[in-house]
């Protein structure tokens, strides 16, 4: 509906329903201000969703099953059917009345007039009995001339019922016929013929159109007069006698007198009908018999039919006659003939499909309700209505006194129940579901519980009976918490006290490795982690083992030396060098002996303090939400100083100390996680790419006729993975780059990227905030940059884009299928595993391709490396699961890092986002949040990750859904992630089978690469990647953004003088150790734990006791330093007040605007400059890919500051070759620009650049077309404006095929040359 404005200048939106004042301009500020506004669409939007969540509870509310109902206490009557009235009492007549014989009816005798019904029925008559004198037709018959063809020539179809009348009608029969007599009948009456067409005429607009006949009498009065005498003059045949409807005996008449000659007839008064019309008289027609009913057996006609009804409605029948159980209804059009061969009228006969007759019929047949009005019950059934009223007056009235005495009994009754849900309402109780819980255990009744209730609202009564939801929630609080929140918790809501948390948790602490790993530690730390699930962990085991994910990552740590109460050894000292020190605390000596190494500057006998921790955890792959949580096995401190080489051995150790329990666990690692961190790379290398797949292997069968996939692995078929959000958010990284990538021999710049995200319609906001590059680590920007390169259309909307434009679309559609096949099988939770497989696979063979044509410059070589890592270790995965678990399932979300990264986030919780653990700190929580997380896996909606860390679910059609669990986890898959339905031969070959149907210019590099045997997708060229030494400029700058490590910071001096909130912390943390030590654990398991050994808490100190803590503390403060109040300053040992500049996120400073597009400079604007080749200047062509004012990306820049220092342009190279009659086909340019096979970019400085406007191409993606005239002016051009210092700034090129530029002869084109 339109909005209207009201007389106070207000309008109601009609999209969000507010009443908005429009002011002087009305409603067009409503259209233009408001219904575009972000206001209009909160409140829309926030209406929509309550409205659906309304309608979502209503849907609901009538879903639920309902509950069988109790059949009511009320007799409800039937419905009134209606019968034969008893016969009264005979009353003889026979006395009253005499019996005489009906005259017979003489000649002199009145003729009564006949009566019409309408006047179709009089005209009709008239037409019927006009004298023999009245001609067929005649020449001047009025009439037959006016009335010629269709009615409808003279009324407007559009209109109906009385508006023709008074459109049309009326007029026209007024010039025909006359007011009232002021024409002459006579000259009207011409033939049979006009009448007929008259009668037609009003027969069709009365009948067809819904005229009102009334309106007609007044026209026809007069001819009807005229016609009547006509009709009763002598000869005329038009006298009409009375019909005595008796069907055994024929009533004739003579035609000259009209008289009866038959025998006189006896007249039954009970069955005189007056046959209304032409019945009585008509020898050429029959008469209408009307619509006769006839009543139900039992059904009397008298009493059953509801008389009164033809006053409450008007109804479109009359009745006629009523005999032996029949009824004859007329219709109120009843023409008085019947039509063909049947015995009606067409308006008697239509009454058998009237609606208000069938539902008479229908109540007379099966009963009228007892609520039905008085109107629509016949006699009898007026009766009845009246017998069951007497009957309910006498039911109410005898039983009156025994109900009142029914309900005060129960009254007493519901007053107990309502005092208990009142004090239940009042809230004043906690946990009142347990008191009722346990009350009605104890089969208490109202008044049990309600003594109970009251007594727990005042103090006096405490459940102690908790539910395991209820445990899980306070253990959970007490975890993330500490013991002060949980005493607050367990005061003010009743739940469980600390003591009781601690019986409760049943997950012992870790065991940190003070040194280099060892397997013991190893195992008893696998043994403290499963054993609260060894059961389950048997009962999920369905084929010959249970596959488990070997996770590594690391997490900063203060440098900080701690005492372990538990082992008697410092913490917090580098894995790699604890061996040039004791480690155990004995004496004074270790401790001095300690920090000397710590403080040494020798760098054969210094020891360092562990900067971070490595953590290795257990990932289970199964669905069960109690065992996929992770679970950590290893904490070593570590101080960055390791080689690949050596953190192999560790984790080597660490697979040891797992399999030494496979006989008792039954896990078997299939693969080795990470992120990308180069390091470990190295190390899972070592381990997982000894030798080929071997031929004895079970998976060799299914995997080695997969063409291009590598088949190195380790022992045991091991194979390694890189995290798949890791490699989302390197790839947003790398696109922030200003090197970009290289797609088709075309660099992508984030420049490009931002003006085809422009043009294709996100909002400035938007996509400032895809290009922050502060926020390295938000996977859900880096999922949403992805999705939206992929989202971009093959070809631009734009009008006369630029060549450049166009190659970009394409660059940025191909990278976009690449992307969106990378990640769509990870976020899609509808499809199935063989879909998922399909999609990596087609992932495989583009980034093959485009690696074989771009090599480093399309990706970094270590980014490529990760992401085929990553597919590979997906395939190897499910064959292992179908050979060790054919019915199994797999999810491939399960793989990665991401349940280790889910156990740092709840460290975070614990500690705070500020604040870093050292290494005690870290090993007494890390045990905590296994069983944080095992919980949080049981109860996913109690928890909500951040937003930098959820992805959201996809359906089929990349639309997000709605999901209450922020988490993508095994239980929201629907997808058949069944091994046993998954042929991985087929679905990698649809996958390349998509590829080559996407990307048809891709086909031939595949085929090209198949020629060669040695070639996979770990070895592009036949010889692994990383087994090339990478090349200087192959920098992978996919990873974060380094922070430089500042040395030399400022010292407060005033910062030693006391503790800060750190300090203090590890104080109590101390305190509380040293009585833990006297503690005995009271855990057990199903796997053996050794028994811990009892630890001094104090060391002898120059002849004095003291606590070993606290004799630490004392060493280590004089150490300290002020550290940076930010985490991650302080964590790289940066000062407290050095501020780190390296990275501006300053906005670059408004631009005027230009006055014109020729006054600019944008990106993909063709330019002309000079580089070095051969040791001259030659000119060059390119397309700008980047600009940047003052150091700082801009999207234009004005042509008159080209020439300022700090102006610098990004190009790439583009080829010049001769033209052809199809590159142009006016023949008029004869150079034409290609985007060359070796792609080159160069960054210049502005007064370098010359920019040109050349003609374009429209064929395919366009180029550009020169004349050499206009090159060779061109060249000339620039050298003009070179100067000596300007020649620093030209970039080298070393010649090649296509550089400098040659003729179609293959020499070099020495009219572009410049010196």
């Amino acid at each position: 509906q339109a909005p209207v404005l009201d007389a106070e200048g207000y309008a109601i939106c009609p999209d969000c329903g507010t009443r908005v004042k429009c002011g002087s301009a009305g409603l067009a500020n409503l259209e233009k201000r408001h219904r575009t506004s972000d206001a209009c669409k909160n409140t829309r939007e926030k209406r929509d969703k309550n409205q659906k969540k309304k309608n979502t509870n209503l849907i609901n509310y009538f879903k639920r099953p309902k509950a069988t109902a109790v059949p009511s206490t009320i007799i409800h009557s039937g419905p009134i059917q209606s019968h034969r009235l008893a016969p009264a009492q005979t009353i003889d007549t026979s006395a009253a009345i005499p019996n005489q014989q009906t005259k017979p009816l003489e000649s002199s005798e009145h003729v009564p007039v006949p009566v019409f019904n309408n006047i179709l029925e009089e005209l009709r008559h008239y037409l019927n009995h006009l004298p023999d004198s009245i001609p067929e037709a005649a020449h001047d018959d009025k009439l037959a001339n006016a009335f010629a063809g269709p009615p409808e020539n003279h009324g407007d179809p559009t209109l109906q019922g009385d508006e023709l009348w008074e459109a049309g009608l009326n007029e026209f029969l007024k010039s025909v016929l006359g007011w009232a007599t002021e024409k002459d009948v006579g000259s009207l009456i011409k033939g049979k013929k006009g009448l007929e067409r008259l009668f037609d005429f009003v027969k069709y607009f009365s009948v067809k159109r819904g005229v009102s006949e009334g309106l007609f009498q007044g026209k026809l009065t007069h001819l009807f007069e005229g016609l009547r005498k006509i009709c009763k003059a002598p000869g005329s045949h038009t006298e009409l006698p009375l019909h005595l409807p008796n069907p055994s005996t024929s009533t004739t008449t003579e035609s000259a007198a009209g008289i009866s000659t038959e025998t006189p007839q006896t007249i039954d008064v009970e069955t005189f009908v007056v046959e209304e019309g032409l019945a009585g008289s008509q020898t050429l027609e029959t008469a209408c018999k009307g619509y006769t009913f006839i009543f139900p057996d039992g059904k009397s006609t008298y009493t059953a039919y509801p008389f009164a009804l033809h006053e409450t409605l008007i109804l479109p029948w009359k009745v006629r006659r009523i005999e032996n159980g029949e009824m004859d209804l007329f219709s109120t059009s009843c023409t008085g003939t019947a039509e063909g061969k049947a015995q009606s009228c067409q308006a008697c006969q239509q009454l058998r499909k009237n609606e208000n007759l069938e539902k008479l019929v229908s109540r007379i047949k099966d009963g009228v309700h007892e609520n039905t009005p008085f109107a629509y019950l016949g006699f009898s059934g007026l009766q009845e209505m009246l017998r069951r009223k007497n009957q309910q007056v006498e039911f109410y009235r005898l039983r009156g006194l025994n109900q009142a005495k029914q309900l005060l009994g129960k009254a007493v009754a519901l007053s107990e129940n309502r005092r208990l849900l009142m004090a239940i309402a009042s809230g004043k109780t906690q946990r009142v579901d347990r008191v009722i819980s346990i009350g009605l255990r104890q089969n208490k009744g109202v008044r049990g519980l309600l003594a109970s209730v009251m007594a727990a609202a005042h103090g006096h009564y405490r459940p102690k009976s908790y539910s395991e939801e209820e445990d899980m929630n306070a253990l959970l609080i007490w975890r993330l918490s500490g013991n002060r929140v949980a005493g607050i918790n367990q005061r003010s809501h009743g739940a469980p006290s600390v003591s009781y948390l601690r019986s409760r948790s049943i997950v012992p602490p870790l065991i940190p490795s003070y040194s280099q790993p060892t397997e013991e530690d190893v195992q008893t730390n696998v043994k403290a982690t499963l054993q609260s699930v060894m059961t389950e962990i048997q009962g999920l085991i369905k084929g010959t083992a249970l596959h488990t994910v070997l996770m590594f990552d690391e997490v900063a740590t203060e440098k900080r030396i701690r005492w372990d109460p538990k082992t008697n050894y410092f913490l917090g000292v580098c894995r790699q060098h604890a061996h040039r020190t004791s480690m155990e605390f004995v004496n004074e000596g270790d401790l001095e002996e300690l920090f000397r190494r710590l403080n040494s500057m020798v760098d054969d006998e210094k020891a360092h303090y562990a900067g971070e921790a490595t953590v290795g955890g257990l990932g289970i792959l199964c669905k069960d939400n109690r065992i996929y949580p992770g679970r950590p096995v290893l904490v070593s401190g570590d101080c960055k100083r390791e080689t690949g080489e050596e953190h192999s051995k560790l984790i080597q150790t660490v697979i040891d100390g797992v399999d030494s329990l496979k006989h008792t666990t039954k896990l078997r690692i299939v693969t080795l996680a990470s992120d990308g961190e180069t390091r470990r790379g190295t190390s899972f290398i070592l381990l997982t790419f000894k030798h080929r797949l071997l031929p004895q292997s079970p998976i060799y069968r299914l995997l080695q006729p997969l063409k291009f996939l590598n088949l190195h692995v380790g022992d045991d078929d091991l194979t390694c993975d890189k995290d798949w959000k890791h490699i989302f958010k390197r790839f947003r990284n790398l696109l922030l780059r200003q090197r970009g990538v290289v797609i088709n021999a075309f660099r992508i710049t984030p420049d490009i990227i931002r003006n085809h995200f422009k043009s294709n319609g996100l909002s400035a906001d938007h996509i400032r905030a895809l290009f922050n590059p502060d926020d390295q680590q938000d996977v859900k920007l880096a999922f949403d940059m992805l999705k939206d390169i992929w989202s971009l259309p093959r070809t631009t909307t734009q009008v006369n884009s630029r060549p450049g434009a166009l190659a970009a679309r394409e660059a940025l559609w191909i990278l976009g299928k690449i992307l969106f096949h990378l990640v769509f099988p990870y976020l899609c939770v509808d499809l199935s595993l063989s879909e998922q497989i399909e999609h990596l696979s087609a992932a495989a063979h583009l980034g093959l391709a485009l690696y074989k044509l771009g090599g480093k410059d399309f990706i970094p070589t270590n980014l490529y490396i990760d992401i085929m890592i990553m597919i590979k270790n997906v395939i190897f995965c499910v064959a292992k699961a179908k050979i060790d678990d054919p019915d199994g399932e797999f999810w491939v979300i399960l793989l990665g890092t991401n349940r280790l990264e889910e156990l740092f986030g709840i460290l975070r919780t614990m500690v705070g986002n500020d604040a870093n653990l050292d290494i005690l700190q870290l090993v007494s929580r890390l045990s905590g949040t296994t069983e944080i997380s095992n919980i949080l896996a049981k109860y996913p909606q109690w928890d909500r990750a951040p937003r930098r860390l959820k992805l959201p679910m996809l359906s089929r059609d990349s639309n997000e859904i709605p999901k209450g669990v922020d988490h993508i986890k095994p239980a929201s898959w629907r997808g058949n992630v069944k091994v046993k339905d998954v042929s991985i031969q087929t679905s990698w070959n649809r996958g390349r089978r998509l590829v080559e149907e996407e990307c048809e210019i891709l086909r031939d590099v595949l085929r090209a690469l198949e020629e060669n045997p040695d070639v996979d997708i770990l070895a592009p060229s036949g010889t692994l990647l990383f087994d090339v030494p990478l090349a200087d400029d192959d920098i992978d700058e996919s990873l974060e953004y380094p922070t430089p490590t500042i040395r030399g910071a400022n010292v407060d001096s005033n910062s030693h003088s006391g503790l800060d909130d750190a300090a203090v912390r590890v104080e109590v943390e101390d305190a509380l150790g040293e009585l833990s030590t006297s503690e005995s654990p009271n855990s057990s398991s199903d796997l053996d734990t050794p028994q811990r050994r009892v630890v001094e808490s104090q060391v002898l100190i120059n002849g004095k006791l003291k606590s070993k803590a606290r004799v630490l503390a004392d060493f280590a403060k004089y150490g300290k330093h002020s550290g940076s109040t930010d985490r991650l300053r302080r964590v790289q040992d940066i000062g407290r007040h050095i501020q780190n500049k390296s990275i501006s996120t300053n906005t670059p400073e408004f631009l005027p605007p230009p006055k014109d597009d020729s006054e600019v400079l944008l990106v993909s604007d063709p330019i002309s400059t000079i580089l070095f080749s051969e040791n001259k200047l030659w000119l060059g062509i390119g397309e700008i890919n980047a600009l940047k004012f003052d150091g700082q990306s801009v999207p234009y820049l004005n042509l008159n500051t080209l020439s300022e220092e700090t102006v610098t342009v990004s190009y790439q190279l583009l080829g010049l070759r001769p033209t052809t009659v199809d590159d142009d086909p006016e023949c008029v340019n004869d150079w034409r620009t290609y985007h060359m096979a070796d792609e080159n970019s160069f960054t210049v400085p502005g007064r370098l650049i010359q920019p040109i406007n050349p003609t374009t191409s429209n064929i395919g993606t366009g180029w550009y077309l020169f004349q050499s005239t206009f090159l060779v002016t061109l060249a000339a051009s620039i050298f003009q404006q070179l100067t000596a210092s300007h020649l620093k700034s030209v970039p080298k090129l070393a010649p090649s095929k296509e550089y400098p530029y040659r003729e179609a002869s293959g020499e070099l084109c020495r009219s572009l040359r410049m010196i």
